[in-house]
């Protein structure tokens, strides 16, 4: 799962992807999709975030001021 925008430091935008895939790892089913493949299939104690630039202070802010960090 990747994000794309111009302010990734803060770390906003891999929190909200982690809370994505931990939500889809949980769900059945999702409207709009014929399966859901992530379901049950994500070992969410084994999660990388990665980035670069900007991005690897988000990586930073990401582990260090949010929720799933």
């Amino acid at each position: 799962m990747a994000t794309e925008e111009e302010n990734s430091w803060n770390g906003f935008s891999s929190e909200m992807c982690l809370r994505t895939i931990i939500k889809f790892n949980e769900t059945e089913t999702i409207e709009g999709w014929e399966s859901n493949p992530f379901y049950g299939r994500v070992n969410i104690d084994n999660i990388g975030v990665s980035g670069h630039s900007q991005g690897g202070v988000g990586v930073i802010n990401a582990a260090t001021e949010n929720k799933h960090g």
